[in-house]
């Protein structure tokens, strides 16, 4: 199984247009930063609870994912902090 990091732009998207289970019937397991989804799918209240029923995977960060981020939040300002995470889970592809 192929795992992609994800960030909580494209599922706010994929609420948005009634469509939240479709990637999930994709041959692929998606990833997202455990406080990330806490933190940014407060909307609507039960996203990050049907997201994690359909199959999204909550993780924490590795150390060395901790300093990959730390260094693309110093060094790009328009990313998020959970953009820079969900990039350093991506970059390090711990889970392929």
């Amino acid at each position: 199984m192929e795992y992609i990091s994800s960030d909580t732009n494209v599922w706010l998207d994929f609420k948005t247009i009634g469509f939240l289970e479709l990637p999930f019937r994709l041959p692929y397991a998606y990833l997202m930063n455990s406080d990330a989804i806490h933190d940014e799918l407060l909307s609507p209240v039960d996203l990050s609870e049907s997201l994690i029923k359909l199959g999204l995977i909550e993780t924490d960060l590795s150390i060395e994912e901790f300093y990959l981020a730390s260094e693309y939040m110093e060094k790009y300002k328009k990313p998020s902090k959970y953009d820079c995470i969900a990039l350093a889970i991506a970059k390090y592809g711990r889970f392929n």
